[in-house]
């Protein structure tokens, strides 16, 4: 037995031999309860030591939730530039295209106006017609590449409006 039970249950021990019930008792009683307190100790000890390195971990959690959050928002505005400058180039070709409808709009006028005037000079309509056809198109094709240029980088030739 160490040293340090001995020393604890001695006083005991001692009392029940001299027939002190009562010192008996109280003796026991003090080794029982001051067992008791330093179990709690420890138990407290234990605890406490979790809940610093609970509360660690808690920090190093919240310091990475932070950092992720910081990535989330750089990502999304970087997505959300990219969504604006897709909706800015989907607007220029839209335009692009109904620019093209109208001009192809405009040499068919053309072209059945012409017919019904002189139905007769056929052979010299459909060369003029399709002269403004390939007029048309090398225009929309500048327009076309000049927008991808200023998309892309690079200086844009000049658009010229097509109507004239």
């Amino acid at each position: 037995m160490p040293t340090a039970q001995i020393a604890t249950w001695l006083p005991i021990i001692t009392a029940l031999m001299g027939g002190g019930l009562v010192a008996a008792v109280a003796g026991l009683a003090k080794v029982v309860f001051g067992h008791k307190r330093q179990k709690r100790e420890q138990t407290d000890n234990v605890a406490l030591t979790l809940v610093d390195k609970l509360n660690l971990r808690i920090d190093a959690l919240e310091g990475e939730v932070a950092r992720e959050r910081e990535q989330c928002a750089g990502r999304i505005a970087k997505l959300e530039q990219l969504a604006d400058e897709d909706r800015r180039t989907s607007d220029v070709l839209d335009m692009l295209r109904r620019h093209q409808v109208a001009n192809s709009k405009s040499v068919m006028h053309m072209a059945v106006d012409l017919i019904e005037v002189a139905p007769d000079r056929i052979e010299q309509i459909i060369p003029r017609i399709r002269k403004r056809l390939e007029e048309h198109e090398a225009i929309e094709a500048r327009d076309k590449a000049a927008y991808m240029a200023t998309r892309f980088g690079g200086t844009p030739p000049v658009i010229e409006d097509v109507a004239a």
